[in-house]
């Protein structure tokens, strides 16, 4: 078994993108392909095609698929510091953690936002910035617990955003426990999804992703964001609807696999 597989999410006009660290030395790499076919590649990774659209789905065939014990999410635009996630296996073996959050860099080194300046638990209030390329977790407990990417979230999905965080808070309800480290995992030569504020449906996804982590509280957690992100949302009108916005993400439809769970 590979000590860890590193899972790229990718669509098929973007393969050439990639920059995979290399295979070997307990180090598997798996791409999974959405909009067109599989390809091969010359170090030896791993392809699989994914039908339909939704990086969330793409992520979980990489959950089912993954041969290593620690699974390191990313994308075809990110480059892998292998240091760092190696750092942040150790920080799992030792702890005996479900998952760790690392950093990201941009193209100049800087860290792409702020993160705790030391190791810091994980809960629902502070982990709502997390990219997916800084998520690794220990497969045997996710996949035990049937945690999975909620795909009515995330690019491709008509709920562009937020699929990391429901990801991880799923894993902090089901009773799994996580932390951030101050370790780099990767570099995102891209933009992040997460920096989409600038319309009406961009603080309507946001606001249906806190409907969904915190239930009956979420109206709460809505004033809380909305007085905080204020600025960013944009107008005082888009402010007072993200407060009453009470919408819900569209039912799930039946789990082909009965050994998921729900995912509420």
């Amino acid at each position: 078994m590979p000590l860890l597989t590193v899972g790229y999410s990718c669509l098929a006009n973007r393969v050439r993108e990639l920059r995979p660290p290399k295979v070997g030395d307990g180090i598997e790499i798996v791409v999974a392909i959405q909009g067109g076919p599989a390809r091969t590649f010359p170090n030896g990774v791993r392809t699989l095609v994914v039908q339909g659209l939704g990086v969330a789905k793409s992520r979980n065939t990489v959950i089912d698929a993954a041969a290593g014990k620690y699974l390191l999410f990313c994308d075809d635009d990110v480059d892998v510091n292998l240091p760092g996630v190696l750092s942040g296996v150790r920080h799992l073996q030792a702890s005996g953690h479900a998952m760790v959050l690392g950093r990201g860099v941009d193209a100049t080194g800087r860290l792409r936002k702020s993160y705790p300046s030391r190791v810091s638990r994980l809960t629902r209030f502070n982990s709502a910035k997390a990219a997916t390329y800084e998520m690794l977790i220990d497969v045997a407990q996710v996949r035990s617990a049937g945690i999975r990417f909620d795909e009515r979230f995330g690019a491709g999905a008509e709920l562009h955003l937020a699929d990391e965080y429901i990801f991880i808070t799923d894993l902090l309800a089901a009773g799994l426990t996580g932390e951030a480290i101050p370790e780099v995992f990767g570099m995102h030569r891209g933009i992040s999804s997460g920096e989409r504020w600038g319309t009406d449906h961009d603080a309507h996804v946001r606001a249906v992703a806190l409907n969904r982590v915190f239930g009956r509280a979420a109206p709460i957690a809505r004033l809380l964001f909305a007085l905080k992100q204020a600025p960013r949302l944009g107008n005082w009108r888009r402010v007072l609807s993200f407060m009453t916005d009470n919408g819900q993400p569209s039912p799930l439809p039946p789990v082909d696999n009965p050994s998921r769970k729900d995912q509420r």
